[in-house]
């Protein structure tokens, strides 16, 4: 008779697991443990609910669940694989490890158990080790698996590499945030820094109430503007630096940002473009101190303005004082 309540029990916990309804499936587990407690099964579906709420003390509960499972049922590769990836999330990499190890030797078919064990060896520093289990598993439609595959190779500074399996994962879902912001990381590394702000745009398009993106474009067209510096591309130096003030008002600014922005001054003012010259200073001025260099520089640029803009230009200062 028990053997027929617990089953009663458990087929209707399942139901209400399929359906979310997670606390009348755990309501249902709590009866069928009264009549059975020695069913593998009865656990992992705990482990499994109690893994869905990812707060301290459920992932604890989880695991312990999953452990219980596991001393019932030995060989249970399922319950190996669900603590494994507790562990990983909590950080707890060296156990991790281990149920990972067990999950793929269990069952070697088991994909995302081999992503998530080179994903172990990647936070313990051991990228080749990480980059060869990687390599060895065909990859399908596990989007788990690009991921992984674009950070260990931006860790080992295989950027061109790296970009093409994150490519490959934005053809199965485009929507993954995460695959931007690898793809940013990428073209960092290849010094393309406007190719990264585009990838980071996407990445904001898709979470847009993540200031983080936005700061680091701003970072990155500083670091394009210095680019454009060293191959003597002055004016298109300053320009990405006006940019990156735009986006991010605190973009921490260097002296050598400032000095790029009054040599783009003097120059358009010698090619008497003084519009472009004033919308340079307009930028110092938002950002530096008062100098007396930059006001000589302003004088000479709003004198050779024609006199329609001088009186635009003197009712601008006027209102923006």
């Amino acid at each position: 008779m028990s053997q027929e309540n617990y089953l009663y029990y458990l087929e209707k916990a399942l139901t209400s697991f399929k359906n979310k309804d997670y606390d009348t499936a755990l309501s249902l587990l709590d009866e069928a443990l009264q009549y059975n407690y020695d069913v593998p099964q009865l656990h992992f579906l705990m482990g499994k609910i109690y893994a869905k709420e990812l707060t301290t003390e459920r992932l604890k509960m989880a695991v312990i669940s999953f452990s219980q499972a596991i001393e019932l049922k030995p060989d249970y590769e399922e319950a190996f694989f669900e603590r494994g990836k507790i562990y990983l999330q909590t950080e707890q990499i060296e156990e991790a490890i281990q149920d990972l190890e067990k999950a793929t030797n269990l069952n070697p078919s088991n994909k995302e158990a081999y992503v998530l064990l080179a994903q172990g060896y990647l936070s313990k520093g051991e990228t080749q080790k990480a980059l060869d289990l990687l390599k060895g598993i065909s990859s399908d439609q596990n989007i788990d698996f690009y991921i992984q595959m674009g950070k260990i190779l931006i860790g080992v500074g295989d950027y061109d590499q790296a970009l093409k399996y994150l490519e490959k994962g934005k053809e199965i879902d485009r929507n993954f945030v995460i695959l931007y912001e690898l793809s940013a990381k990428a073209y960092e590394g290849l010094k393309n820094y406007i190719k990264a702000v585009q990838e980071l745009e996407k990445a904001a398009y898709l979470n847009p109430s993540q200031d983080q993106y936005f700061k680091q474009i701003a970072t990155d067209l500083l670091k394009q503007a210095e680019e454009e510096y060293k191959k003597q591309n002055l004016k298109k130096a300053a320009k990405y630096i006006a940019m990156a003030i735009d986006i991010d008002y605190d973009v921490p600014l260097e002296s050598k940002h400032r000095q790029i922005l009054k040599e783009a001054v003097s120059s358009c003012i010698l090619e008497n473009k003084n519009k472009e010259a004033l919308s340079f200073i307009d930028c110092i001025e938002r950002i530096a101190q008062y100098d007396p260099q930059l006001k000589e520089l302003k004088k000479k640029a709003v004198k050779g303005l024609p006199l329609k803009d001088k009186i635009m230009r003197f009712l601008t200062d006027i209102y923006t004082k």
